[in-house]
């Protein structure tokens, strides 16, 4: 590889070679990793119309760090792709109109993409045909097709078609459960780098009460940027900590943050904050966060948030929680939309919009916050902003109730009695 590497380094004379060494520093291969310098040549070698460069581009732009996203311009690139019959373009043409990428959201358009995208052969197309299928998306649900549809995904390759595939199995959805079939195939997707799977097969191990494996799998996900797999890495990292005595506790998240671990540098912040096995100091616990916020982590930059919305180690600023809540949803952190919601429902460093806080707590329940599902019930149970809408407000509750939220509970008995 090395030998690949620097005859590409001499040869940046066509699109071709320049993409592959944007590939290179984009996974650091033979280089440490560069996503600025992978940027820059994805972009050079997009202007000299090198297609896979651009392809390159629409995932940055979608699904890089908040400084290099663009969905206007993935949505842009996508379409001129796909304009010239290219299947994977046609399937993140799809990805765009499926979930409002630099377009209006048209789940039926996105329907006809996927299905245009899998007609030409594109696996990743297939399996987004069949999550269409499997969740009623432009299409009625159709759990069976799904599952032939991932079937044959992840045949032909597509670690999002093996990963749809494995959840198949472990729910039972168009097919008998079978959890080790669903464990072997999150395996297979895991060991290919798969952050999705990587999470699945980690919360397998958890079950099994393998805590060993499943931190490691939720470690493995949680530094591709998955933030669910940092929520259980957390949680995970403190059960196993219980066990040692107190002060080790203490002892092994000091040695971790020295060492910059941000997983246990915010459990720490959590334990000041709460007293948790060490005196209260939200002076420290604000000093971590802002630190950790410095390096652009999600969790940490919601957290921070919270200490200015609520004065825990520092000044009250609304002001800039509403910010930091901002660019924590902009990151993709489920609590910073929820909380973002909260800024706009309560008048919080920015005027009351209930509509713009009904679209964020919408967001964030589809990610599975249970306190934004519960916001949301609430906003559908008394119309506040919107239709009011019971049946939407019980089912919101439910979604809630499920992850253990009592407030969530007390509301689903209320209606529901």
């Amino acid at each position: 590889m090395q030998k690949i590497y620097n005859w590409l380094l001499n040869n940046q004379h066509n699109s071709n070679s320049i993409c592959l060494l944007g590939y290179f520093n984009y996974h650091g291969i033979e280089v440490g990793v560069n996503k600025q310098r992978a940027l820059e040549l994805f972009q050079k070698a997009a202007e000299l119309e090198n297609n896979v460069a651009q392809l390159h581009l629409v995932n940055i732009y979608i699904y890089g760090k908040s400084a290099y996203k663009n969905y206007n311009e993935a949505f842009k690139l996508s379409n001129k792709l796909a304009e010239k019959g290219i299947p994977n373009a046609i399937n993140k043409l799809g990805d765009c109109y499926s979930i409002g990428i630099g377009t209006k959201y048209d789940v039926l358009k996105a329907f006809e993409l996927y299905q245009k995208a899998a007609d030409l052969g594109s696996s990743d197309g297939i399996s987004n045909l069949g999550l269409c299928y499997d969740k009623g998306i432009g299409t009625n649900v159709n759990k069976i097709k799904a599952f032939e549809l991932y079937q044959k995904a992840a045949d032909l390759g597509s670690l999002d078609g093996i990963n749809n595939l494995g959840w198949c199995y472990e729910k039972g959805g168009g097919t008998n459960v079978n959890s080790q079939k669903a464990f072997e195939l999150y395996r297979i997707a895991a060991n290919m780098g798969y952050k999705y799977s990587q999470y699945n097969l980690a919360k397998m191990y958890e079950i099994k009460g393998d805590l060993d494996q499943a931190i490691y799998w939720y470690n493995k996900s949680s530094e591709q940027g998955y933030f669910y797999a940092d929520n259980k890495l957390m949680e995970l990292t403190k059960k196993n900590f219980v066990r040692l005595q107190e002060q080790k506790v203490i002892e092994l998240y000091h040695e971790a943050t020295i060492l910059e671990n941000s997983v246990a540098q915010l459990n720490l912040a959590e334990m000041y904050i709460h007293g948790e096995g060490v005196d209260i100091n939200n002076d420290l616990a604000f000093e971590l966060y802002e630190e950790l916020a410095d390096k652009e982590i999600p969790n940490a930059i919601d957290k921070l948030g919270y200490c200015y919305e609520m004065g825990i180690g520092t000044v009250t600023n609304w002001q800039r929680a509403f910010e930091l809540f901002q660019k924590a949803a902009d990151l993709g952190n489920a609590n910073g939309m929820n909380n973002l919601g909260n800024c706009y429902y309560n008048g919080i460093g920015i005027d009351i919009n209930d509509y713009k806080a009904f679209e964020l707590y919408q967001k964030a329940a589809n990610l599975d916050n249970y306190l934004a599902q519960c916001n949301l019930a609430l906003m559908y149970e008394y119309g506040n902003g919107i239709r009011k809408n019971i049946n939407q407000a019980i089912y919101w509750y439910n979604k809630s109730a499920k992850q253990g939220y009592q407030y969530a509970q007390n509301k689903l008995k209320e209606l529901t009695a």
